[in-house]
């Protein structure tokens, strides 16, 4: 888990350009990007997807972004490919995509 410094310096960044990002990588999905999927895999592990500090964190920063470049937000917690949650949210695993590029489950 992230320490405050390091949300701290996660946001001083991200005021710095304006939250205007092309992309954003991250292990965990924001709580918005979850599907029906993501929130089955949270009920086997025994979690709550409200309950955490950094999903909420992430969920923050999703909702500061500039969407109109935001190009895509990777994840990769869920250990599956191709696993397209809208059109700037998707989970990766062992699938390499070059940026620019859609995963292949496009």
């Amino acid at each position: 888990m992230p320490s405050d410094d390091e949300y701290a310096n996660a946001t001083a960044n991200l005021e710095r350009v304006g939250w205007s990002v092309d992309y954003v990588f991250t292990h965990e999905v924001p709580r918005n990007g979850m599907c029906d999927a993501l929130l089955w895999d949270w009920e086997i592990e025994g979690r709550d997807p409200d309950t955490t500090e950094l999903d909420g964190f992430l969920q923050y920063v999703d909702e500061r972004l500039d969407s109109d470049r935001l190009k895509m937000w990777y994840a990769g917690h869920y250990h599956t490919d191709q696993l397209i949650i809208d059109e700037s949210h998707c989970v990766l695993y062992q699938e390499v995509v070059p940026l620019g590029c859609e995963p292949l489950g496009r």
